[in-house]
């Protein structure tokens, strides 16, 4: 009798450990447990630039440090499909992302002039201009990798990166997209430079470019902007903007 009771009871907890683990998966599932089809990817970099060249902001997923990115440096994050917060050390620069599975997206860090702890502004770029400027970065340090378990292999990641189509005469004819050497420098100096929109540094200084065209703002206060539209195409570029003081008001 004793005996019976105890089979049927071994045989009733087999059963509900059976249903347990059908129905209720782990809630703890990390991304290296998910196929890797299932992935969003988040494609960050840094341009490289003179100015802040020395620091390294830090990206940030749901407030998760996951690597400081370097000058001219690269990283790739898979992410689960859903909602996600990205942002680096400056809180300011969030971008609210919703990730869909086998998609690629591109944040641009760019480093914000006057902070000296490496706060960095984000900008989230359409594919075809971020696929073509992270594959001319390199692969973040060793060093500068924290959160490993959400960080891609770099050549997967370069390799699932399409290339953007052709933007410029040069990399049309086949020819290297290496980044060309932009020097900037202004009378009087200590003025704004403003490149596809964004703030680069103060003249004098110089900055790497991809092949292409750019637009190009140079502007200081009491004075009127200098613009232009510039082809980068191969050598060294020297520019110098000379800005006319603003007529007084009558």
């Amino acid at each position: 009798m004793g005996r019976s009771i105890l089979c049927r009871f071994a045989l009733a907890l087999s059963t509900v450990l059976t249903i347990s683990t059908t129905m209720w998966p782990s809630a703890a599932q990390s991304p290296s447990q998910v196929s890797v089809a299932k992935f969003a990817h988040l494609r960050v970099y840094r341009s490289r630039r003179v100015t802040g060249s020395a620091l390294a902001p830090s990206i940030y997923v749901d407030d998760r440090e996951v690597a400081r990115v370097g000058n001219g440096r690269r990283i790739s994050i898979r992410l689960l499909p859903g909602a996600h917060n990205i942002r680096s050390d400056d809180k300011s620069s969030l971008i609210a992302l919703d990730a869909a599975a086998g998609q690629e997206y591109f944040v641009r860090v760019d480093e914000e002039v006057g902070f000296w702890k490496g706060h960095g502004k984000l900008t989230l770029l359409v594919s075809e201009q971020g696929s073509a400027e992270f594959r001319l970065q390199k692969p973040v340090e060793d060093d500068r990798r924290i959160a490993r378990d959400l960080i891609e292999d770099d050549a997967t990641a370069v390799e699932g990166s399409e290339p953007a189509p052709p933007t410029s005469a040069t990399e049309a004819s086949g020819e290297s997209a290496t980044p060309i050497n932009v020097s900037f420098t202004s009378t009087p100096s200590g003025a704004d430079i403003e490149i596809d929109g964004s703030f680069v540094g103060n003249t004098p200084s110089s900055v790497e470019l991809a092949a292409g065209d750019h637009s190009v703002v140079i502007k200081k206060a009491g004075h009127n902007a200098w613009e232009r539209r510039l082809k980068v195409m191969s050598g060294d570029i020297k520019l110098n903007a000379d800005l006319e003081k603003q007529k007084d008001p009558q």
